[in-house]
């Protein structure tokens, strides 16, 4: 069918829209490409033997290249402020149970560390567990989307349909009647609606975060949570209510000039899928994991380590190394925030530009990428 519907199709890579927009989501490599003009172009099958054949296979230069990396995102998001307060108090009151009990033979420090594991470990396991369901999800309704304006273009762009229904005519198109349309002008308005709804998307999902506890119960919270609200309310509005409903008055158009009512129906389901999919991130934007438990886990993996200093005390007596002591003590403190770290960090799927799990390519970027290669 492409055959014969593409050369009476008037959005090929012609039109004004994707000319000038094409440039600014070009990759990288196509950019190079296009520097280096003495270099012959690569064709697929060449540029994938090439990935293959250039990924990093040697035994010890990954074990050191993953170790280093390691030591870099453990350094750069999994230690914070509470890491260090959590430190300091844990190895202060572990000099103080050390010092004050030096000597004396009958002190046993030693405490179980049951309560430990069931108090912090266990509430911020669940958390990293709810948390990436949540970016699962977010991903998930992002393909949804992007599918879904995929198959929109595509229709708006290059559907066709006869005329007539008699044997002799069903060459003739709708798009070659004499009643005249802009087809060109309607597919780039289609694209400009569908960038737009991306673009607005984008920016609604990496607005500030407004709904931690900090904007429940602190008066400078609310005021920015607030001001965070009203602008995302106007951003879903603009995109969900104005945008779509353009998209849907061209595809009324489309039906006044003949298109079949059930491919219509079609074009509306997917309308009604992206519909869907918006509001699935908007929820996933706006509603976190549990505020309680998030609270509980900050203050016990913080403030429940020094708890126990009395116990690495013991153990820095039983083996005459302070500094064995004084180590543990730094190890468990970090172990337990750096675990509540993971969780802050995964709680808003969409700040790639802020940790290292987050979805990095945003919904505009996608979307321009995807609609600008047809």
């Amino acid at each position: 069918v492409l055959p014969l519907l593409l050369p009476r199709t008037p959005i090929l890579l012609a039109s004004n829209t994707k000319k000038n927009t094409r440039k600014k989501f070009m990759s990288t490599t196509d950019k190079n490409r296009e520097a280096d003009n003495d270099s012959p172009t690569m064709t697929i099958e060449e540029e994938e033997k090439n990935a293959r054949s250039k990924c990093e296979t040697r035994p010890i230069v990954l074990f050191l290249l993953n170790g280093i990396s390691a030591f870099v995102v453990f350094g750069k998001y999994l230690i914070s402020l509470d890491s260090i307060l959590g430190c300091a108090l844990t190895v202060g009151f572990t000099l103080l149970a050390y010092f004050l009990n030096k000597g004396n033979e009958d002190w046993y420090g030693t405490m179980d560390w049951v309560l430990l594991s069931f108090a912090v470990v266990m509430p911020i396991s669940t958390s990293i567990g709810l948390a990436f369901g949540r970016r699962e999800l977010a991903l998930k309704d992002i393909s949804i989307f992007r599918s879904n304006a995929h198959q929109i273009y595509l229709a708006h762009s290059c559907w066709d349909w006869g005329t007539t229904t008699t044997k002799e005519d069903q060459s003739s198109s709708a798009r070659d009647s004499s009643d005249y349309h802009d087809w060109l002008a309607h597919a780039d308005e289609t694209l400009s609606i569908l960038l737009g709804i991306g673009d607005e998307i984008c920016r609604f999902l990496t607005l500030p975060p407004f709904t931690r506890a900090r904007h429940k119960v602190t008066r400078p919270g609310r005021k920015e949570a607030a001001r965070t609200t009203e602008v995302a309310d106007r951003l879903f509005h603009s995109f969900l209510t104005t945008k779509m409903a353009k998209l849907t008055r061209l595809t009324e158009l489309l039906k006044k000039k003949g298109l079949p009512p059930n491919e219509a129906s079609r074009i509306r389901q997917w309308e009604r899928l992206m519909g869907e999919a918006i509001e699935d991130l908007r929820m996933i934007k706006a509603y976190r994991t549990p505020q309680a438990l998030r609270s509980f886990s900050r203050l016990f993996s913080v403030f429940l380590p020094p708890l126990y200093a009395p116990s690495i005390a013991q153990l820095a007596h039983d083996t005459n190394s302070l500094g064995l002591g004084i180590m543990f003590a730094i190890i468990t403190s970090i172990a337990l925030t750096a675990l509540f770290e993971s969780v802050s960090v995964l709680e808003d799927p969409f700040t790639a530009h802020l940790t290292l799990d987050g979805i990095g390519n945003c919904i505009y970027c996608s979307i321009a990428r995807l609609l600008l290669n047809l």
